[in-house]
C-alpha cells in the first residue's frame, strides 16, 4: 500500500512539475505537458483552479495543453472565465471504459454552473471499440455543460468510437458548438436538452454513429446551421432529432447526404416534437425520409451530389469557416425516388473566398437587471483582421472589439454584431438579448430593540426592499447616520422617534418610523 501511495505521489508531482505558468497578453496562462500515468486531470484541474482565481469575463485565464495523450481517471472540472485549449488533433484526452460513469462524474470535461468558458483544439478518444459499447445514458460524455451560460466548444475532433454524447448541454443558455469533427459519438454528437436556450451548432462535420448527429429536446431558440451530416455505419436513425416541446427551433443551410441508419435513415427525425419549428434551405440526398417535421423550402434529391460544390454555394460545413468535410467526392447513389427536382430559387456561387469569411459571435456579462444596467460585451467571432460594428438596440452602437454599454431605460433590447474582413462579412443578431427592468421605488423597513435601560445600545437592521442605494437614519436624539445597519447608543432616558429614509438611482424615497423607549 505504501509503495502504491508513493508511486501515485510521484506521478502527481511529475504532472505538476510539467506545468509552466506564464502571462499571455496580460492574461494568466499555465502550460501543461503530458506525462505517463492515468490521472492527468490532477495537474489540469490544479491549473484551471489557479488561473480561474484572477480571471474575469473580459480577461479569461488560459490552460494550454501541449501535444500528447492525457490519460484521465476522473473529470476535468471547468471553472468560469477559463479557456481549456490544446494544440489541435495532437492533444488527446483519453479515458478508459470505467471513467466518468456516474451522476457526480458525468463527463471527461464537466462544467456545472459555469459561465464564459471555452474548450477547444483537442481530440477525444476512449477505450470503446464499436458503436454498441456502453455509455448510452447520462454519463461518460466527452464534454458536458450543465446550467452553464455564454460558453463555446470548438475545433475538436471526436474520434471513433466514443461512449456517449460528444457535447451534452442541459439547462444552459448561449452555448455555441462550432468547427468540430464528430467521427463519432456513441449516442448523440451534440445535444441541447432540458430547457436550454439560445444555443447554436454550426460549421461541424458529423458522421452519425449510434443515435443522431444532433438532438434538440425541450429547448428554445436553438439554431443548427451550416453543418454536414453523413454516416455509413448502418447504425443510428437520423441526422437531426427534434423532440418534445420546442420554441423557435431553426435548422437551415445544412447538407445531409448518404446516411444509412439501422431503424431509420431520416434527415430530420421527429420524437413527439411540437412547437415552432423551421426547417429551411437544407440540401439533402440519399437520406430517407427527408423531413418528418418542420416547415420551409429545402433542396431535396439534387442532381448535383458533390459536397464541395454545395459548400461553395454556402451550404454545409466549410461554407462559413475553415473546416472542410471529409466526403467531397460525388456520391455513387445517382437517383432518389422521393424528390429528384432541385429547387430553382437558389443562386449558384463560385466564390472561393467564402471559407475565409469571418463568423460573428459574442457573449455578454449579463442578460438582465435593473436600470441603469451596465453590460460588458465580448467579441467571440471567428476570423482574422476583422472590424466590428455593434448595435445595442437602443439607438447606440460601437466599433470597439469588447465594448461596455449602459442601458438607462427599461425594455428588451436586440443586440447585433457585424464583423468584416477582406473576404466578406457576417452578422449575428440576438433578439431581446438584454432585458432591463424598471427600478422600483424602495420601501423602507428596519428592526431594532424597542425598550431598555439608560445608556442603551441599539443595533438597527435595515430590511428595506426595492434596491435602495442610500440610507438616512434619524435616531430622535439629534444624532444621525448614513450606515446601512448602524449601531447607536442612547445616553439618556426617554422616548425617541427613529426614522429611516431610503433612496435609489431613480430618486424615489420612502420613510419608516418606530419608537425607542429608554427607561
Amino acid at each position: 500500500m505504501l509503495k502504491r501511495q508513493l508511486g501515485t505521489l510521484f506521478l502527481v508531482t511529475c504532472l505538476i512539475l510539467t506545468t509552466v505558468p506564464s502571462v499571455l497578453g496580460g492574461q494568466s496562462t499555465i502550460i501543461i505537458n503530458p506525462t505517463s500515468g492515468t490521472d492527468a486531470q490532477t495537474a489540469i484541474n490544479s491549473a484551471i483552479n489557479s488561473v480561474a482565481a484572477g480571471a474575469t469575463s473580459s480577461n479569461q485565464g488560459y490552460v494550454l495543453l501541449t501535444s500528447g495523450t492525457y490519460k484521465i481517471n476522473a473529470p476535468i472540472i471547468l471553472k468560469s472565465n477559463v479557456v481549456l485549449k490544446g494544440a489541435g488533433d495532437s492533444t488527446i484526452i483519453f479515458a478508459s471504459s470505467s471513467v466518468c460513469n456516474s451522476e457526480g462524474e458525468p463527463a471527461y470535461v464537466f462544467g456545472s454552473g459555469v459561465s464564459n468558458v471555452e474548450i477547444c483544439n483537442l481530440q477525444f478518444k476512449s477505450a470503446a471499440t464499436g458503436p454498441g459499447d456502453g455509455g448510452h445514458g447520462q454519463y461518460r460524455n466527452c464534454i458536458q455543460l450543465r446550467s452553464a451560460s455564454n460558453s463555446a466548444v470548438h475545433d475538436i475532433l471526436f474520434s471513433r468510437y466514443l461512449y456517449n454524447d460528444g457535447v451534452r448541454v442541459s439547462k444552459s443558455s448561449y452555448i455555441t458548438v462550432y468547427n468540430c469533427r464528430m467521427h463519432s459519438a456513441g449516442h448523440d454528437g451534440v445535444s441541447f436538452l432540458s430547457d436550454s436556450k439560445n444555443c447554436r451548432m454550426y460549421n461541424c462535420d458529423i458522421q452519425v454513429q449510434t443515435n443522431t448527429g444532433v438532438r434538440i429536446d425541450n429547448s428554445a431558440n436553438c439554431e443548427i446551421d451550416h453543418n454536414t451530416f453523413s454516416g455509413s455505419a448502418n447504425s443510428g436513425w437520423c441526422c437531426v432529432e427534434l423532440e418534445n416541446s420546442l420554441t423557435s427551433a431553426n435548422v437551415h443551410h445544412n447538407i445531409m447526404h448518404d446516411y444509412h441508419g439501422s431503424s431509420s435513415s431520416a434527415g430530420i427525425g421527429n420524437v413527439r416534437a411540437r412547437g415552432s419549428i423551421s426547417v429551411h434551405d437544407n440540401v439533402m440526398w440519399a437520406v430517407s425520409p427527408y423531413i418528418q417535421i418542420g416547415s420551409g423550402t429545402n433542396i431535396l434529391g439534387p442532381s448535383d451530389r458533390n459536397v464541395a460544390n454545395w459548400v461553395a454555394k454556402g451550404y454545409g460545413c466549410g461554407s462559413i469557416g475553415n473546416i472542410i468535410p471529409l466526403n467531397t467526392t460525388d456520391s455513387t447513389n445517382t437517383t432518389d425516388s422521393t424528390n429528384t427536382t432541385e429547387s430553382t430559387n437558389k443562386t449558384d456561387s463560385t466564390n472561393t473566398t467564402a471559407q475565409q469569411s469571418p463568423v460573428a459571435s459574442f457573449i455578454s456579462s449579463v442578460t438582465s437587471g435593473n436600470a441603469p444596467l451596465k453590460v460588458q460585451f465580448v467579441d467571440k467571432s471567428i476570423g482574422s483582421d476583422t472590424t466590428c460594428k455593434w448595435s445595442f438596440g437602443d439607438g447606440k452602437g460601437s466599433t470597439t472589439k469588447n465594448p461596455t454599454h449602459t442601458y438607462d431605460k427599461a425594455g428588451k433590447y436586440t443586440v447585433s454584431l457585424k464583423v468584416e474582413n477582406s473576404a466578406g462579412s457576417n452578422t449575428v443578431t440576438k433578439s431581446s438579448h438584454i432585458t432591463v427592468n424598471a427600478l422600483k421605488s424602495p420601501v423602507a423597513a428596519f428592526s431594532a430593540s424597542s425598550s431598555g435601560k439608560s445608556l442603551l445600545t441599539v443595533k438597527f437592521t435595515n430590511k428595506s426592499t426595492g434596491s435602495p442605494t442610500s440610507w438616512s437614519w434619524n435616531f430622535g436624539d439629534q444624532s444621525t447616520s448614513t450606515d446601512q445597519n448602524p449601531v447607536h447608543k442612547y445616553s439618556k432616558k426617554g422616548k425617541y422617534t427613529v426614522s429611516l429614509e431610503v433612496k435609489n438611482a431613480a430618486g424615489n424615497t420612502a420613510k419608516k418610523t418606530i419608537y425607542i423607549n429608554v427607561k
